[in-house]
């Protein structure tokens, strides 16, 4: 392997792993915003990072729960199908969802 081959596949890691750190300060700010009952300040600040994580389990969980707190039940129903899709069997995501 060549010296700028290396430093690609080393800058690339670097990327993933920096962008995992930053998405999961932003969890652990939505997760507080959701404790403290900021249902909607949760939800605008988790709709602006929707682009980068949709789809990520963690994500979808506070979203469904930042929806179904402001009363925005088709977004809370989505997000709860997508962790449904990862994760056909889990009993607690389908009882959120029977709930919306």
């Amino acid at each position: 392997m060549d010296s700028v081959l290396i430093y690609r596949y080393a800058f690339g890691w670097l990327v993933l792993f920096a962008s995992a750190f930053a998405n999961a300060d932003n969890l652990t700010h939505a997760q507080r915003l959701l404790e403290g009952n900021q249902h909607q300040q949760a939800y605008e600040y988790l709709k602006s990072a929707e682009t980068e994580s949709i789809g990520e389990p963690s994500f979808d969980r506070l979203l469904a729960q930042a929806a179904a707190g402001i009363d925005a039940y088709g977004e809370a129903t989505l997000a709860l199908e997508r962790l449904l899709q990862l994760d056909p069997a889990a009993v607690d995501m389908r009882v959120e969802l029977a709930k919306n």
